[in-house]
């Protein structure tokens, strides 16, 4: 019967995914990334499991795994829209690592992939903002909208929030 086989794979996933958890929370790391990187091994093309995966090593605190997975599937992303999510997705990881410089990187390159005045733009800049004001550097905030607007001289909500920066200052 074939959708007891269907079942019963889908039980072995979970059970695989508990049990990293498990070895992460007893501290065995590296057990718990063998049995993530088998069961992945197992399922390459279920993309679905590979961000389940990232989400369990973003709640264990295992960010630059997270980060080396999110770039593994990133690489396979075919879908334009799912590659920008996903690379917004590893800027948040990078910025949750503490990694400042990776993150500013993956949200430019996000936002040269996205169209002016859309809704993602919009979020690729409150991001990349919100990197600098967690830090109170206001003033690496406007140089880094000036590198940004080398880059992108023609985005009118850069310029915005440049202008926006500006009085605040």
């Amino acid at each position: 019967m074939p959708w007891v086989d269907d079942i019963l794979d889908g039980l072995q996933v979970q059970i695989d995914k508990l049990l990293g958890r498990l070895l992460v929370r007893n501290r065995q790391v590296d057990e718990a990334l063998k049995v993530w990187n088998e069961l992945l091994a197992a399922n390459p093309s279920d993309e679905e499991l590979a961000e389940d995966l990232i989400e369990l090593h973003i709640d264990e605190g295992l960010f630059d795994q997270a980060a080396k997975l999110t770039e593994t599937l990133l690489a396979k992303t075919k879908d334009p829209y799912l590659a920008v999510t996903r690379r917004l997705r590893l800027g948040d990881v990078h910025q949750r690592a503490g990694n400042r410089e990776a993150s500013l990187k993956a949200y430019s390159t996000a936002l040269s992939d996205v169209g002016h005045d859309s809704w993602l733009e919009q979020e690729i800049l409150a991001q990349t903002e919100q990197v600098f004001r967690r830090e109170d550097s206001l003033a690496q905030l406007k140089a880094h909208y000036e590198t940004l607007l080398k880059d992108h001289p023609k985005r009118i909500a850069l310029h915005r929030r440049q202008a926006q920066l500006l009085v605040e200052l």
